[in-house]
């Protein structure tokens, strides 16, 4: 059976936050692929937790996050999806880019709490 695995929207990423944020290159787009070429044998492994050490703006997780979703393995297991970066920028763009609602959420309490600051200081 052949799975696709979608390449994240990372639309939302600007040539600032590539200042501060690993961008996206031919790597990342060859460990999405690998990803979409080894579908069948990781969702058979039902995964409980995905590390991803140096995630950059998050979209190799995030794929790896999607392709699960979509193929139900969440509906059977509980699994977490796990970054690591070098900055709290980074993670922010990582958390942005997988999930925008909760990014908004944080972003906002950060923001409150005055250890963040946004371009426009709206968010």
């Amino acid at each position: 059976m052949g799975y696709t695995v979608k390449t994240p929207d990372y639309t939302h990423l600007g040539a600032t936050d590539f200042e501060h944020v690993y961008e996206p290159a031919e790597d990342t787009f060859l460990l999405i692929d690998s990803l979409e070429v080894h579908a069948e044998d990781l969702i058979a492994m039902k995964p409980t937790v995905c590390v991803e050490v140096g995630c950059g703006p998050g979209l190799a997780i995030t794929a790896l996050g999607m392709m699960l979703q979509d193929h139900e393995i969440a509906a059977d297991l509980q699994y977490a999806r796990l970054c690591t970066a070098a900055s709290l920028l980074n993670i922010l763009l990582a958390l942005q880019t997988s999930t925008p609602r909760r990014y908004r959420q944080l972003a906002r309490l950060l923001h409150a709490m005055g250890l963040l600051f946004t371009r426009t200081n709206a968010i």
